[in-house]
């Protein structure tokens, strides 16, 4: 699967080049013959927090569409039903409670390909320590 990519600063922290935020985007295209998923779109904005040194955020939304030769295979050999396209949007927010200790909320909506299968919304809390 080709998989073109962009990125781009859209601020850059005057005193500190290290930190800055901008967008994302990729794309990928495969053979509809060989894979279940034809297409994939991504995009979003991340990066360091402008309101708090050492924290980061982030967020996106990506698009998959389900191949024609794949689709009809997958929908015969499972009791899901229809097969459509598949899509979702993540968000988060990296505190930095110390130096070595973060903490990250997230939330995820997913739209399942099997559209008989609901929509899930996921939120999350992860802590990393390092030592």
């Amino acid at each position: 699967m080709g998989r073109p990519y962009t990125d781009q600063a859209l601020w850059v922290d005057p005193c500190e080049s290290s930190r800055h935020w901008g967008y994302f985007a990729k794309a990928g295209i495969a053979d509809d013959w060989t894979n279940p998923v034809s297409y994939l779109l991504s995009a979003g904005l991340g990066g360091a927090s402008p309101l708090r040194s050492g924290d980061s955020f982030g967020g996106g939304y990506d698009y998959s569409g389900t191949s024609n030769e794949f689709g009809p295979i997958l929908q015969t050999a499972t009791s899901w039903g229809p097969i459509g396209d598949s899509q979702g949007v993540e968000i988060f927010y990296r505190a930095r409670i110390i130096e070595s200790v973060t903490v990250t909320p997230d939330f995820q909506w997913l739209a399942q390909a099997f559209q008989q299968i609901d929509d899930a919304y996921i939120l999350g809390v992860r802590m990393n320590v390092a030592f």
